[in-house]
């Protein structure tokens, strides 16, 4: 079988939605299967080499310029493919883009509207190379923000197309009412052109469903998984990784960003070093440039921890990202919002470290609070620094606690969240469309 999945890429950093479709693609090649990224924007910044076109569609450069001067459509085809280049576009990426929420409102209605906005021509250029070209057997979108396209492919393609939905709420919540409004409109049009959606938790599902007023039948869960031999390679092959530090370490591994909640973390610390706990909190992911003075708003709220707190950056590649993850004890990234997935979890897990996360969003389930010996970690009340300092105390404080849900969340991620669980799952999930399709039905089991 081959599939098609739409991507957007991450404009420079390492993008949980991203990696997350780098690895769909993997495990879906691992069971015999053609699966092929098809980026759009912005080249993918990924961990690894995954198969992709050699083109970017929909450019950013090509984008902004249609939105501004819609005359620039006009353009010959050699013009368009150069400002497409994943070089050009790459170049472009490393400056600020406008955040203003009137321009990112203008430019979300204007893509979502299709064939009635200023982007025909570049969506019109994705539908024919997915259908002349490419040909497969069935497309993915990797988001509902990216369905303007829609209408352009399927008049032309017979088979099967699903929209992952994996955090299209946060950026719609985003814009101002008006927009958001008409934003959430068109896309609740568009989604009609789906066969089904996916997540990856039942409480995405119920909130997206309500949110964008979807049939939730037409809803699909597939299993948020990572590549573990890939994470795992550095402990096997390199020796340089650093040992972790005489003192617990508290880590976090996250967009640097008020939504991933990394000054909750620092309250938390301010407690925990109150009540006389000896411990480290180190920190690490990239920082927009929008969220620089975020940063050293946190840095100066830490003062009072000295040298337990520092920020390390964004690593460069998974290798960097092993090496901090192999340095720290306990892992938690505090998100002020209900987090769709949190593949960063199962990161921390393949290196064997236990996970304090609030008790919303996709959390519960997967680290659900009935079992906690099996759970892979703790849960604590969402925005409350006090109770998160009371779970990460109980953490400090046990080593063999530390160990025990540290193997716990090992072994979840080895038989429910890896290449194999992922690829399975879809494979199902293709074959009940057929069936329904067979019998006259078109809905997503």
């Amino acid at each position: 079988m081959r599939l098609a999945m739409i991507t957007a890429g991450g404009a420079g950093m390492f993008c949980g939605s991203c990696l997350h479709d780098s690895t769909w693609a993997k495990s879906m090649l691992a069971r015999g299967h053609e699966a092929t990224l098809i980026p759009c924007y912005t080249p993918l910044t990924l961990d690894d080499e995954p198969p992709t076109t050699s083109r970017i569609f929909i450019g950013g450069i090509n984008l902004y310029l249609e939105q501004k001067y819609p005359l620039i459509s006009r353009l010959p085809g050699w013009t368009r493919k150069w400002l497409d280049h994943p070089q050009i576009l790459s170049f472009a990426s490393r400056f600020s883009v406008s955040n203003e929420a009137k321009e990112l409102g203008e430019l979300a209605l204007s893509m979502l509207r299709g064939a009635h906005g200023p982007h025909t021509k570049s969506f019109e250029e994705l539908a024919s190379f997915i259908v002349n070209e490419y040909r497969p057997d069935a497309v993915f979108f990797s988001n509902a923000l990216m369905s303007g396209p829609l209408v352009n492919l399927r008049s032309r393609f017979r088979g099967p197309i699903f929209c992952m939905l994996q955090g299209d709420d946060i950026f719609l919540d985003g814009l101002l009412p008006e927009y958001r409004e008409q934003a959430i409109e068109q896309i609740t049009a568009n989604a009609s052109l789906f066969d089904g959606y996916i997540t990856q938790s039942d409480y995405y599902a119920r909130h997206m469903s309500s949110m964008l007023n979807l049939d939730l039948q037409k809803f699909a869960r597939l299993p948020l998984a990572v590549d573990t031999s890939r994470l795992m390679e550095d402990v096997q092959l390199d020796s340089t990784l650093p040992s972790r530090s005489q003192r617990p370490v508290i880590g976090y591994f996250a967009r640097i960003c008020p939504e991933k909640g990394l000054h909750q973390l620092i309250e938390a610390g301010l407690i925990l070093a109150k009540r006389g706990l000896d411990f480290e909190i180190r920190a690490a992911g990239y920082l927009p440039p929008s969220q620089r003075d975020y940063l050293q708003a946190v840095q100066h709220r830490a003062n009072p921890l000295k040298d337990r707190f520092r920020y390390e950056g964004s690593p460069p590649s998974i290798h960097g990202k092993n090496a901090f993850l192999r340095a720290i004890d306990l892992f938690s990234v505090p998100t002020t919002y209900r987090e769709p997935k949190g593949i960063f979890l199962l990161e921390a897990w393949a290196h064997r470290l236990p996970v304090v996360q609030p008790a919303h969003g996709a959390f519960p389930e997967i680290v659900p609070a009935d079992d906690y010996s099996q759970a892979g970690g703790l849960l604590f009340s969402p925005d409350n620094p006090v109770d998160l300092a009371d779970q990460l105390e109980q953490l400090l404080l046990s080593p063999e606690m530390r160990m025990q849900m540290g193997a716990a969340g090992f072994a979840k991620l080895h038989h429910h969240h890896d290449l194999t669980a992922l690829g399975q799952a879809t494979e199902e999930l293709l074959s009940g469309w057929l069936l329904k399709h067979q019998s006259g039905q078109t809905s997503a089991t």
